[in-house]
């Protein structure tokens, strides 16, 4: 864009940018250019407001500085998603125009070529001399802190951050300069610069808290706190200035000479995640025989938040068992069964359907109308309440409406709330240009007798706004109320609220997938899985599924077939993503003409890293593929773990095409010894660490994928490196190959619930592979891999060979002015896991913080709070104040609820609680980082126990070693990874033999009664030499359990364990136990179904029958089997009929006394005459 000073000297832009003039001097003109170009021109006006430098360009350098900074921009990241407006009337939050300034400066930072350096060392009062007091913020921002550690001038610098964001929230409400704000400001520039007791007053408040509605009222609390403390403290105008600023408040400077410049008229801010947020609530059936409850989506890959009634007069313990009922609807509901009770059944779909077509032509107009709601109904996924919302409008919008013609039903193509859209087209590359587009609207045509029946009211009323207008009171007060009584008499099961449910199954039988069904039938404020997030259909794909027999509802658009009908707006352009990644490779080659090893290396690992995450649609994070021992090259799949969820088993596996396992397995680990000797002499250590990935090594120091700098320090491989590295020149986000291979799969007919598997989406009750799932992986991986190899062909990219050997590395004379870079500590998995415990802490504290503002408000103590007043503190911590549940809100619950119990147990006093809510995330998986090469690993360790089995005196050890082969035996042979079961067989406890037909059984539960014949209890098939040790540790039993050194027998064992770096060389018996059932459950996750996996591996209780039913069906007939009758004391008594059993725990079922199989008829004759 270019720039024109007019007559006045005030700044105007061309037409394609901002058209009216800015109040500003020409010394802003290129700067404003700037702006412009990088699409910040809102975000540096406000900032210009808020600091009142319209006469000073050179002054933005120092707020810059602080956008910029690492964690100043982390900060701003998560305000941007997480801040409530103030008092502004616009679009954006403050918070989310720092860092769209802040994302700017980044991209492009020659904005700093056109502003002066200033003078750091001076104290701000003498800089600035006469202007410090209309510049006070600027004034603040500039002082550096004197003599305070490194911790305390992060905090000092968080201070001016959450202070520079509220001035800009109240320069956007025209509140240029506030006397809150300038005392605050004044009083922290004099702490930064000389006064230690200001500088120690602002310390004390320090907490680790990023989100900034918790830091606001961590400062709120932190000034009470030290107004109680000492209430005639000098700084308390001050402490009291933070509470204002904290909670919003304006005190705005009259009577000086304020600048205020408008926003220019054309302006728009952009961003995909640039929306004010909206609360996204759940399809609940709302008649009131469907329950009571409502629903509320949390975040993208969040928990979701289900309100239930509670009994005031149950236990807490029993209101909590109550609530989680509704996980069971929620399970069934997903499932898409068609026998549920909560939809019409297939037997009453027929008739639901004659009724309609009867009644759209009855002679009674009440019954005309409601045939017509119950169309619409169930031909758009609404309950009956809702289809009376249905507007009657020519104006499309997010919902469905009638057309003033009352002839078609049109929406936008239904998406999923916050998902991506495509940028404005102001920028050198426009993203509409990448991407499939989406139809303006789509429609459906009325049946011709439901627009007759729908006219013939419509006729008999003016001004009509929505369905609900139609309705005559004269037919009954309540249309719901109507149609039950009508439906009572036709249909008796079916209600009203049923019928959101109708179109949503028939859309699921046809074509098998749940996401197809949810997106069409959704309503804008839907709470949708994540796995909508990503598919999407065009017309004529949806209409290939619409046009099915049982449906025959297809949709039209304006644009034709080839626009997007629902779904992802994120479908990226296949031939042009395919020809930048040709660009990128020829980019490559001619990098590895240039002779530098580390520019080379950066390009080429972002290189690899993008066709990772095009073969498996994995999330661009940092580090998601950290290690070469998450990758099995021979049975091509990779584990990821890419989400930052709470649960303990988040990871999964993905695919890897045969190109994909060539290109890393080979190419890529071989540049790295390349890399490692190239610079061996620059860097030794480094050298070490990359020679040892490079024979296929994992290494915990550094991930297999990073950066280097020009003085060796690595950094983890981000998007935005990806970005700056120029190899591929599309404009849209990294994870357009997430959105691209969920689409592409579903357009190939692969099986969607495969799809959702391999990318990480997993409804509560529904995931494809979890522990309660009978799938096995490996099948239908079998199935799935030629479309995903397919799938990746189609792309274009290239096996292209790493680094060569002997590319020399010319090492560049220091720069003495620049500070050394430092490698991170930790990364990959391990980071993750340190946030989310930190993120876990916060929100604890932060829950804290929150019910003692609110008691304090209220005067009260927790125990003293009403039902209401309960609800609305639960809501205040489950939700943040736009609405939308909170990140953390379960955990704050949680603590919530926790307190309110240890005030009941230890004051006596119980809060009574109306509503309970209730969370809803999504399942373990089945994966570990243990999965690849489980399979290879234990086959090796198979064959070094078949050795063990031909020793001759291999039971002659001490008992303490037997007990430990006796648990190996049954991890390798029984393929058992249950770690509490096989730690009970080496303390000889909780189990006992049994022998039945020739054949011996392992019978194990916590606490069995060895005498009991009846005890519940899991049986195992066992070989006979498992038997034989068995046997010995029952004679010696009880055993002390002790971590002694692997007996020399299993040595072998112990060393591929060892080799495959599942243990450390010196490794004992528990090391060994414990990496063996993990190895064997993740060979069982592949192999098996994962509920048999999930048994074996004691995740999943089931029992097998007792011994009277397992008799009769293993030799035909009955047994007499003694009954079992403990003392007094709960010690065994004798039994009943027979002698007492066996001691020791051996049992051989067979000789037990054996029932005459005519009198077993005559007895069983006998209780059929007594019953009838």
């Amino acid at each position: 864009m270019d720039t024109v000073a007019d007559t006045s000297g005030a700044v105007s832009c061309k037409p394609e940018f901002p058209t009216t003039a800015l109040p500003l001097p020409d010394s802003w003109k290129s700067i404003l250019v700037w702006a412009a170009k990088n699409n910040a021109c809102n975000s540096l006006i406000h900032i210009i407001n808020a600091a009142q430098i319209h006469n000073h360009p050179d002054f933005l350098r120092p707020i810059l500085n602080l956008l910029i900074d690492n964690d100043s921009f982390e900060l701003l990241c998560e305000w941007a998603d997480t801040y409530v407006m103030g008092q502004n009337p616009e679009p954006l939050t403050p918070a989310q125009y720092l860092y769209q300034m802040a994302s700017a400066v980044i991209k492009d930072d020659s904005v700093f070529q056109l502003m002066n350096e200033i003078q750091t060392e001076m104290p701000s009062s003498r800089f600035l001399k006469g202007e410090l007091k209309s510049c006070y913020l600027f004034a603040m921002l500039y002082q550096k802190p004197l003599d305070v550690g490194f911790g305390d001038q992060n905090w000092i610098k968080k201070l001016k951050l959450w202070l520079l964001t509220h001035a800009v929230d109240r320069a956007m409400s025209g509140n240029m300069q506030d006397q809150y704000i300038k005392i605050v400001s004044d009083d922290l520039r004099i702490a930064c610069h000389k006064n230690r007791d200001k500088r120690k007053m602002f310390l004390a408040l320090r907490r680790q808290i990023t989100e900034f509605s918790a830091l606001n009222r961590h400062l709120i609390y932190g000034t009470q706190l030290q107004l109680k403390k000492n209430p005639q403290t000098t700084k308390r105008w001050m402490l009291n200035s933070i509470i204002q600023v904290a909670k919003y408040q304006h005190n705005k400077i009259e009577n000086v000479g304020q600048q205020q410049i408008p926003l220019p008229a054309t302006a728009s801010a952009n961003g995909n995640w640039l929306k004010p947020p909206q609360p996204v609530m759940g399809e609940v059936h709302d008649d009131e025989e469907s329950g009571s409850h409502t629903w509320a989506a949390g975040r993208p890959g969040g928990v979701g938040i289900a309100e239930v009634d509670a009994d005031e007069k149950t236990s807490y313990f029993h209101q909590q068992l109550k609530a989680t009922g509704i996980l069971i609807y929620s399970m069934e509901d997903s499932s898409f069964l068609q026998w549920a009770w909560n939809r019409p059944s297939p037997i009453e779909m027929p008739q639901l359907d004659r009724w309609i077509e009867e009644n759209s032509r009855s002679a009674k107009p009440e019954n005309r109308f409601l045939a017509v709601l119950t169309w619409i109904a169930t031909r758009l996924g609404r309950s009956f309440r809702r289809a009376l919302d249905i507007r009657i409008s020519d104006d499309v919008g997010d919902e469905w409406a009638i057309n003033s013609g009352l002839t078609t039903l049109s929406r936008r193509p239904p998406q999923r709330k916050g998902g991506w859209q495509p940028d404005s087209p102001d920028r050198k590359q426009d993203q509409k240009n990448w991407v499939n587009p989406a139809a303006a609207s789509i429609s459906i045509r009325l049946p011709k007798n439901i627009s007759r029946a729908l006219k013939k009211e419509a006729a008999k009323s003016l001004g009509i706004k929505c369905l609900g207008d139609l309705w005559n009171a004269a037919w009954g007060e309540r249309p719901e109320s109507v149609l039950r009584d009508n439906f009572s008499r036709a249909i008796p099961r079916v209600l009203p609220g049923m019928l959101g449910s109708v179109q949503a199954q028939q859309y699921f039988n046809a074509c098998n997938d749940p996401v197809f069904a949810k997106l069409a039938c959704s309503h804008p404020n839907s709470s949708l899985p994540s796995a909508c997030a990503y598919a999407n259909w065009g017309i004529g794909q949806a209409n290939t599924i619409l046009n099915h027999e049982s449906i025959a509802l297809p949709l039209t658009a304006s644009e034709g077939d080839n626009c997007i009908a629902l779904g992802s707006r994120l479908d990226p352009i296949e031939m042009l993503i395919a020809n930048s990644i040709r660009q990128a490779a020829s980019k490559l080659e001619v990098l590895r003409q240039s002779q530098d090893p580390i520019a080379f290396h950066n390009a080429y690992s972002c290189y690899v890293a993008v066709a990772l995450l095009a073969a498996t649609g994995g999330r661009p994070i940092n580090d998601a593929f950290e290690s070469v021992a998450h990758f099995d090259f021979r049975e091509r799949f990779v584990f990821i773990n890419d989400k930052a969820s709470g649960a303990a088993r988040e990871g999964r596996l993905a695919l890897l095409p045969v190109k994909v396992c060539e290109l890393v397995g080979q190419h890529y680990l071989a540049h790295l010894g390349a890399l490692a000797r190239a610079l061996k002499e620059a860097s030794p250590a480094l050298s070490a660490e990359l020679e040892s990935m490079s024979g296929g090594r994992p290494c915990s120091a550094m991930p297999l994928f990073f950066l280097l700098s020009p003085d060796f320090c690595w950094r983890s491989i981000t998007e935005e490196m990806i970005t700056g590295q120029k190899l591929f020149d599309w404009p849209l986000p990294l994870n357009l190959f997430r959105h691209r291979l969920s689409a592409w799969l579903r357009h190939h007919s692969a099986d969607p619930e495969v799809i959702d598997s391999i990318l990480g989406h997993a409804e509560t009750g529904n995931a494809t592979h979890w522990d309660c799932s009978f799938r096995i992986w490996r099948d239908d991986m079998e199935v799935l891999r030629p479309l995903v190899e397919q799938a990746f062909d189609a792309l274009g990219f290239e096996n292209i060979r790493g680094m060569a050997d002997g590319m020399p590395y010319q090492k560049g004379a220091p720069d003495s002015g620049k500070t050394k870079s430092r490698s991170p500590e930790i990364f990959g998995i391990r980071a993750r896991e340190k946030n989310r415990r930190s993120r876990f802490v916060a929100s604890i504290r932060d829950a804290k913080v929150q019910i003692e503002l609110y008691l304090e408000e209220r005067k009260k103590k927790l125990g003293e709070l009403s039902k209401d007043e309960a609800y609305e503190l639960s809501k205040k911590l489950l939700f943040s104040e736009s609405g939308l549940p909170h990140p953390a809100g379960h955990h704050k619950y949680r603590h919530l609820l926790r307190q309110i119990e240890k005030a009941w147990h230890k004051e006596g006093k119980r809060v009574h609680l109306s509503k309970r809510f209730v969370f809803v995330g999504e399942e373990s998986r089945l994966f570990t980082e243990a999965a690849p090469h489980a399979r290879e690993v234990l086959e090796e360790i198979r064959a070094a126990w078949s050795k063990y089995l031909g020793q001759p005196d291999r039971h002659r050890i001490p008992i303490q070693s037997l007990a430990f082969v006796a648990a190996v035996s049954l991890c390798i042979e029984n393929r058992i990874s249950s770690a509490a079961l096989l730690k009970d067989i080496r303390s000889g406890k909780n189990f006992r033999l049994v022998a039945l037909k020739g054949r011996a059984y392992l019978e194990y539960a916590m606490g069995l009664v060895v005498e009991d014949p009846g005890a519940t209890a899991k049986r195992f098939r066992i070989t006979a030499d498992t038997a034989t040790c068995l046997n010995q540790i029952l004679k010696h039993q009880p055993l002390e359990l002790t971590n002694h050194s692997v007996p020399d027998v299993l040595l072998p064992i112990a060393g591929i364990l060892a080799e495959h770096r599942r243990v450390k060389s010196d490794a004992l018996c528990n090391e060994v136990i414990s990496a063996l059932c993990d190895l064997v459950d993740q060979a069982n996750a592949l192999t098996l179904p994962g509920i048999l996996a999930a048994y074996l591996a004691g995740r999943v209780d089931s029992y097998s029958l007792a011994w009277r039913d397992w008799i009769r069906l293993e030799l035909g007939y009955a047994a007499d089997i003694p009954a079992y009758k403990p003392d007094k004391k709960g010690k065994a008594g004798e039994t009943a009929g027979a002698d007492p059993a066996p001691a020791g725990g051996q049992v051989n079922i067979q000789h037990l006394s054996g029932a005459d199989i005519e009198v077993s008829q005559q007895v069983g004759q006998a209780l059929f005459k007594a019953i009838d």
